[in-house]
């Protein structure tokens, strides 16, 4: 939810042809609005993905170094 727009995003989900909800599982986007975004489920982000697992998967103190290091 976003407090200054009062705005959420919304995901409807049409399963017929679905191979994954992880790696390009739309068919289609639509929104009234657009804004930068980084899609975390494109085929090309998948290193992104798995990057953030990693980090949210370790202890808080290594994370901490990532962020001190940017």
């Amino acid at each position: 939810m976003n407090a200054q727009t009062r705005t959420a995003r919304r995901y409807h989900w049409l399963s017929e042809s679905l191979e994954s909800f992880v790696s390009e599982p739309h068919a289609a986007v639509c929104s009234d609005k657009r804004s930068t975004s980084l899609n975390l489920v494109a085929l090309e982000n998948e290193a992104v993905r798995h990057a953030a697992v990693e980090l949210a998967t370790g202890p808080p103190t290594r994370v901490m170094k990532v962020i001190q290091r940017y």
